[in-house]
């Protein structure tokens, strides 16, 4: 199945550029150029597929190794959903699709959850912060 699938698109190509470049020989610019402009995108789009892909395959591996060192069953899912969306961004961002948005919206992710982990650790970490400055200020009165 995947052969006559890899078949089909190789096929398609190849009609593709055969129609370009007929289209171009007999003086026909405009559509020689829609032609190659779908060519561009349909290969970003095999692109967008190969990369995703692999990042599923390497979402998996991850959430896997996790799955066989933790007994949490938070942690792979988030793993997981992490890489997932890493590379649906940088399949997005390798078909030129909202390349501004993406980028925004992957920094604006990276920063809440930088917020989030100081958020926890300053607010878990809030009794032994007030012991240690309790303990500070008792030396400086000595």
């Amino acid at each position: 199945m995947v052969d006559s699938n890899v078949g089909t698109i190789v096929f398609a190509y190849i009609i593709l550029l055969a129609g370009a470049e007929a289209s171009n020989t007999i003086g026909f610019a405009q559509i020689s150029d829609i032609v190659n402009n779908i060519i561009i995108f349909a290969t970003n789009i095999l692109v967008w597929v190969v990369i995703f892909g692999i990042g599923m395959y390497i979402a998996n591996l991850v959430s896997d190794m996790i799955k066989s060192t933790s007994t949490s069953k938070i942690l792979p899912m988030v793993a997981k959903t992490a890489i997932i969306v890493l590379t649906g961004f940088m399949g997005l961002k390798q078909m030129w699709i909202g390349w501004d948005i993406i980028d925004q919206a992957f920094t604006l992710i990276l920063w809440a959850m930088a917020v989030a982990f100081a958020l926890a650790v300053g607010l878990g970490a809030k009794e032994v912060a007030g012991e240690e400055v309790k303990r500070i200020i008792e030396n400086m009165k000595k």
